[in-house]
């Protein structure tokens, strides 16, 4: 006989409609994220609206082995020649947004460029930056790389306030170009070598010294000498850590790169103080009622305002000086690892464009054989030649000399190749289709060594606005930003159940929001593998502006990289610098994109200086 407990039967039913109701409440207080368009005459612009409203799933996927998820299959293919590849399965199966379970934790991975711009755009309210442990231990919580809010912001607005201001920018721009001719200037002494084979120059190491020594400069005021070689050693020796087992032990990795920071902050703390005491006796003699001059990143933290602060607001907030010292520190990772690495994939992908230009056979696309004749005829005399362009190596050389035997001009010539020599060509052909690799040679040369010529004859400086009008440069600049995604990804942890475009992210889940997925996606650019400056202008030359959802190498949102123009104005220098002094091979290598994206072999090349063809 069964005994029925009444009580028992009253207290399971109030659990379950209590369950049930708390449930429900959850669930109708889901935070959505709603895209709408509206459309105007001139362009239909993203807008964001928050509302209270539930539904909403969580993406399809696959979570992988018990603990380890997908972990293994991620970390592999950052280090195969397709990183791509474990995007692209899950996005052919489940769509652009899907779940999976990587470095220890679920995550919601997002290729689709609108559901990315939600995410940056909420930071700090929905979401917060995450990083993995080994980073938080090195960082610590007073981070800017992990704070939110309002100081976040004011720090943020300071430092961008200050590397985008043009004397800023004027001062710099000398400084850049010093450093930089300093280490051509090893180079072409390496090039002269009497040896049989050329010394090889490891672009990586060059030019993360080069990025290294203008940081420092920009942030702490600090030019070459023993500062500079005791910063650049204990912070390679710091950064060895972001990415390693979080263990703390004496002898990990972990342990010596916490060990190498507490050196940095120690020399960046005395720097940081002697400032302070010199700004604060400029303060009591009232030498400041002009206006204070602030030279680098240090001086405008201590000073503690940006353009929208009032006087009476700095004197109240000054930052602390551990803040600012700690925060010196980490303003280093970014600009010692991007810039570098930009200035390294332009110099790979130029470079892939001209070995492909090395096979470029122009004899074989003209059928005249007394032209031929004439030609080899030429080419064995080239070096004697009078045209200084002729007497460069290579396809170059080659379009000189066949500019001479035709009588058309260097630059005319090569940029009628398509019609000039592949019109008696078989369609199976494929020389047609390297000859844009040629022109991107040409263009990128034409418009430097102009501008170099210009510099030349009237004995001017180089201003900073003349390397932000090559507009060609700013094209290779931005397609090697595309095409090399050296900021690959972020991650943002919810704090809160959130929906976006039908897609709900669980409170406590990261998002793993892909950048190279956008960059690299046939609907948003054609071609997406091709290295193609030319897509960022239209037919007439123009320079077209991006679209935040498809191009977002910067970040975005309250956190967009505030050293970008920066970035580019010193990248512009040292192309400009370089494709005007050298001609280069580089030899065969390859970019890995985990843990971060770098040469496997620092990208060797051998350099031949242009000092046959006077400008």
């Amino acid at each position: 006989m069964i005994i029925i407990n009444y009580a028992t039967i009253v207290w399971v039913f109030l659990v379950g409609v209590i369950s049930g109701w708390w449930w429900w409440w959850k669930k109708q207080r889901k935070v959505v994220i709603i895209l709408k368009s509206s459309s105007s005459r001139d362009e239909k612009v993203k807008m964001m609206k928050v509302m209270i409203k539930g539904g909403g799933e969580i993406p399809r996927g696959n979570q992988g082995w018990p603990f380890i998820g997908e972990t293994l299959d991620f970390i592999a293919c950052g280090y195969s020649s397709r990183p791509l590849s474990f995007m692209e399965k899950r996005k052919s199966l489940y769509g652009k947004v899907f779940k999976s379970h990587l470095l220890g934790i679920p995550v919601i991975v997002s290729t689709d460029g609108e559901v990315n711009k939600v995410v940056l755009q909420n930071n700090g309210s929905t979401f917060v930056p995450y990083y993995p442990k080994s980073i938080t231990e090195l960082l610590g919580n007073s981070s800017i790389l992990q704070m939110n809010g309002g100081l976040q912001r004011r720090v943020h607005g300071i430092i961008g306030s200050f590397l985008k201001s043009p004397q800023l920018k004027v001062r710099i721009t000398r400084e850049i170009e010093c450093i930089i001719l300093d280490f051509m200037d090893t180079w072409k002494l390496h090039s002269a070598s009497t040896s049989n084979k050329k010394p090889l120059i490891y672009i990586q190491e060059e030019t993360k010294n080069i990025a290294f020594q203008v940081l420092i400069s920009t942030l702490m005021g600090i030019g070459p000498g023993e500062e500079l070689e005791f910063l650049k050693r204990e912070f390679r020796e710091f950064i060895k850590g972001l990415i390693c087992l979080p263990i703390k032990l004496p002898g990990t990795r972990l342990y010596r790169s916490l060990k190498a920071k507490e050196r940095l902050l120690r020399m960046v703390r005395s720097i940081v103080e002697e400032k302070k005491q010199k700004m604060e006796k400029l303060d009591h003699d009232h030498h400041t009622k002009s206006g204070p001059t602030h030279l680098d990143a240090i001086d405008v933290l201590l000073a503690g305002a940006d353009d929208h602060q009032s006087p009476s607001d700095h004197e109240i907030q000054r930052l602390p000086v551990d803040f600012i010292s700690g925060n010196i520190v980490e303003m280093m990772i970014p600009g010692e690892d991007s810039v570098p690495m930009l200035m390294t994939l332009a110099v790979k992908f130029l470079g892939d464009s001209r070995r492909a230009l090395d096979h470029l056979l122009i004899l074989s696309a003209v059928s005249d054989q007394s032209i031929i004749q004439r030609f080899e005829t030429m080419h064995e005399r080239h070096v004697s030649l009078d045209w200084p362009c002729a007497r460069l190596s290579g396809t170059y050389a080659y379009v000189a000399l066949w500019g001479e035997v035709t009588g058309l001009s260097f630059v005319t010539l090569a940029l009628s190749i398509p019609n000039t020599f592949y019109k008696n060509l078989p369609v199976t052909s494929s020389v047609p289709f390297i000859w844009p690799t040629l022109e991107i040679e040409l263009l990128s040369m034409e418009e430097n060594l102009e501008l170099k010529s210009k510099k030349v004859s009237t004995g001017e400086d180089y201003a900073w606005t003349d390397y932000m009008a090559l507009t060609f440069t700013q094209n290779v600049i931005s397609e090697t930003l595309r095409l090399g995604n050296i900021i690959n990804a972020v991650w943002r942890k919810a704090l809160k159940d959130v929906e976006i475009k039908g897609h709900l992210i669980p409170e406590g889940w990261c998002v793993l929001a892909s950048f190279t997925s956008v960059h690299m996606d046939e609907q948003n650019y054609d071609d997406p593998c091709k290295f193609d400056p030319w897509r960022w202008q239209n037919k007439e030359g123009r320079l077209l502006n991006s679209s935040s959802t498809t191009f977002t190498p910067f970040g975005g949102g309250h956190r967009l990289c505030p050293g970008m123009e920066m970035a580019r104005l010193e990248v512009s220098i040292f192309l400009h610098h370089f494709v005007t002094r050298f001609r280069w091979e580089a030899e065969e290598d390859y970019v890995v994109t985990f843990p971060t994206v770098k040469m496997k072999r620092k990208l060797p090349v051998t350099v031949t200086p242009l000092s046959t063809c006077p400008l």
